[in-house]
């Protein structure tokens, strides 16, 4: 597995891509999608799911590119961001031989 992070956007948040060979997931969407995606094709990944941690503006950079190219949204089951699962806390997200536990840890509003 490879964590990439990045760091930017509106409050100098961090996005990371998580991969490997052939495949990866976008957690957090903090920084401009030109970056991300530009990335993700010079090492020719499929985008299996992008999780938002939390909806803020500064969390949810370009959330619209990546569902124009109908790859799955994830957020917490509070959000009113439309979409496509909801997550609760203890729930796994599986990626390839990874599984990911969700933690719900509310913080600022």
């Amino acid at each position: 597995m490879i964590i990439k992070t990045f760091q930017g956007g509106y409050d100098n948040n961090f996005t990371y891509i998580i991969h490997n060979d052939n495949n990866c997931c976008i957690i957090d969407p903090a920084i401009s999608s030109e970056k991300v995606l530009g990335y993700i094709k010079e090492r020719n990944l499929q985008v299996k799911f992008v999780v938002f941690l939390h909806s803020h503006h500064d969390h949810i950079t370009d959330l619209e590119k990546y569902r124009s190219l109908d790859i799955p949204i994830y957020g917490h089951e509070s959000t009113k961001i439309k979409v496509n699962k909801k997550l609760s806390d203890n729930d796994v997200i599986f990626f390839d031989e990874f599984e990911f536990r969700i933690l719900h840890t509310p913080g600022h509003r």
